[in-house]
């Protein structure tokens, strides 16, 4: 991509030497086109180094997904569903059941599990 902001900066600086020759031609319709032509050429630019921006922030949102390996939470979807606590059942603790308590750091969201 860097290639491509190279390309279109190359082009801008050829833009701006026949803008220096066409200054000593005086020729109005020229000159527009011109002015048009570099207009063109720098929102180019600007979209293309907006893109590669995302490009590099989606590419690090995936690299986080990727490294959690926490459940995603129930209501929300993030990955930040967590056991909060965990603790031998009321009931059912004498037999091996625990009672965990799940919490998402994101949305809030509470939940009890019992696991056997």
């Amino acid at each position: 991509m860097t290639e491509i902001i190279a390309t279109v900066a190359s082009a801008i600086n050829i833009v701006s030497r026949l803008k220096a020759i066409n200054d000593r031609i005086r020729d109005a319709e020229f000159q527009n086109v011109l002015a048009d032509l570099n207009i063109e050429l720098a929102e180019a630019k600007i979209q293309v180094a907006e893109l590669l921006s995302e490009n590099r922030d989606l590419k690090q949102r995936i690299r986080e997904l990727e490294k959690a390996d926490d459940e995603p939470c129930p209501k929300c979807r993030q990955r930040t569903w967590r056991v909060e606590d965990s603790k031998a059942d009321g009931v059912f603790g004498v037999v091996g059941a625990t009672r965990r308590t799940y919490k998402c750091w994101s949305c809030g969201l509470t939940e009890q599990r019992l696991m056997t």
